[in-house]
């Protein structure tokens, strides 16, 4: 009987223990990569007295935080039904990959044999900012020519799932005008190309770039660009394209085939002459 008591005190404290202290609430910071913000923690105790020398301790091993100051946080004294918040300054790294990470934390108090751990979720945000420029290869009109819109993403989050529409005004497309690129990672960029002809000198790109941002919301990004178009005169004269000498090359070869045919017209001429007289003089 006198065990089973013993037994029944133990569960109580280590029940009592367990209920002292709870993490109510977080304010976490909205972060990018590079920034810093406060990030609260709400501690209630729970118990029916006061507990002395509280103390939270956060764990950033391998983790893309840093805090500005110390990891740990104490207070004296959480009076019994009250709340009391630890506040750490804490910055996310410049190179950090957005998304949700758990920091693993430690709370303990006195008389207590083993301390309170978990995690506390803290994400850090990325925007996805895309920019574009049109490449035009050859940009002559009424020939076949490959139009580049090159798509940049200047933002730290990935996009994603995109889609490039184009619509053709001012030059006809002869490839498929919807073409999917994938993701297009943060820092870096992909092209979208279309084969086309112009049929203006003044055309104007329009494509429509369709994604899925961090939150995976959909989001649309629209293209306007004007294009200069030359002629072929123009553009030989800017160095777009090279002047073409088929013709020269053809009239060089039929001059050397009618010189070669002259030549060998007169040769037989020379040589009947030549046994014309041979043969009156044995006459």
């Amino acid at each position: 009987m006198k065990n089973l008591a013993i037994a029944f005190l133990i569960t109580l404290i280590m029940v009592q223990s367990a209920l002292a202290l709870v993490i109510t609430d977080v304010d976490a910071p909205e972060l990018m990569p590079g920034e810093e913000g406060i990030l609260k923690i709400f501690v209630e105790n729970t118990l029916n007295k006061d507990i002395e020398d509280v103390s939270l301790s956060l764990h950033l091993q391998e983790l893309p935080f840093a805090i500005v100051g110390s990891s740990e946080s104490s207070i004296d004294e959480i009076e019994e039904d009250d709340t009391e918040d630890f506040s750490f300054l804490i910055r996310a790294a410049p190179t950090a990959t957005p998304g949700d990470y758990q920091i693993p934390y430690t709370l303990s108090y006195e008389n207590i044999s083993r301390a309170k751990t978990g995690v506390i979720g803290v994400r850090i945000e990325g925007s996805v900012e895309l920019a574009s420029v049109v490449i035009a290869e050859k940009p002559v009109i009424k020939e076949k020519d490959t139009l580049i819109i090159r798509i940049i993403n200047n933002g730290f989050a990935d996009a994603r799932y995109v889609n490039v529409r184009l619509v053709p005004n001012g030059f006809t497309a002869l490839s498929d005008t919807t073409l999917y690129i994938g993701d297009i990672d943060a820092n870096d960029f992909e092209s979208a190309s279309f084969e086309v002809i112009y049929t203006s000198e003044n055309p104007i790109v329009e494509a429509t770039i369709e994604y899925r941002d961090f939150n995976n919301q959909q989001r649309i990004s629209v293209v306007q660009e004007s294009l200069t178009i030359y002629t072929r005169e123009e553009a030989i004269e800017r160095g777009i394209i090279e002047r073409t000498n088929t013709l020269l090359y053809i009239s060089i070869i039929s001059i050397l085939i009618i010189i070669f045919i002259v030549v060998r017209i007169v040769r037989r001429r020379i040589r009947r002459k030549k046994s014309l007289a041979a043969a009156q003089k044995r006459q």
